[in-house]
């Protein structure tokens, strides 16, 4: 995601550029390269930004999937992620810099998802995983409630005593 978003800032700077497609993204490259380089607070956008971008594909991504209960709190936790790094920004980045508001990168990461097959499909597989480890969390949490459940009705045996 990092990648793909400073690739996208490099052209978006660099529209002007002639050539064919891969001189522009080799141009691109060598922008921001040199940018991150020169400026740190470049370097630290970028990857702010690419963070905040993640976090719109994530949800998304999760907006595609049938409605379930645990969508709820992972809803919640990216939201969180999000806002946390949009803070984050504004501490730790100029004015100019600072990634404020929704509409701001979301229409980015809608952009990415409506033109790049590949990142929606990396997202899906990623939520689709995501959907997996919380079920298996949830049936591991299930299954050590009933063990809890079952060693309390064993009658206890005081410690130090000889059975």
């Amino acid at each position: 995601m990092e990648y793909t978003t400073e690739l996208v800032m490099g052209l978006a700077v660099k529209e002007d550029a002639g050539g064919d497609l891969d001189s522009k993204v080799a141009s691109a490259r060598e922008l921001v390269k040199e940018v991150k380089r020169v400026k740190s607070d470049v370097w630290l956008f970028l990857r702010l930004l690419a963070l905040i971008v993640a976090c719109d594909l994530l949800l998304l991504g999760i907006g595609q999937q049938p409605l379930k209960s645990i969508w709820a709190l992972e809803l919640t936790k990216i939201k969180t992620l999000r806002d946390i790094i949009v803070l984050t920004s504004v501490k730790e980045l100029p004015k100019d810099f600072r990634l404020t508001g929704r509409n701001r990168v979301l229409p980015i990461a809608q952009s990415l998802w409506d033109s790049d097959e590949q990142v929606k499909e990396k997202t899906i597989v990623l939520v689709n995983a995501l959907e997996r480890l919380q079920i298996a969390q949830n049936n591991v949490r299930d299954k050590l409630r009933a063990l809890e459940l079952s060693l309390s009705s064993y009658p206890s045996i005081p410690i130090g005593s000889k059975t």
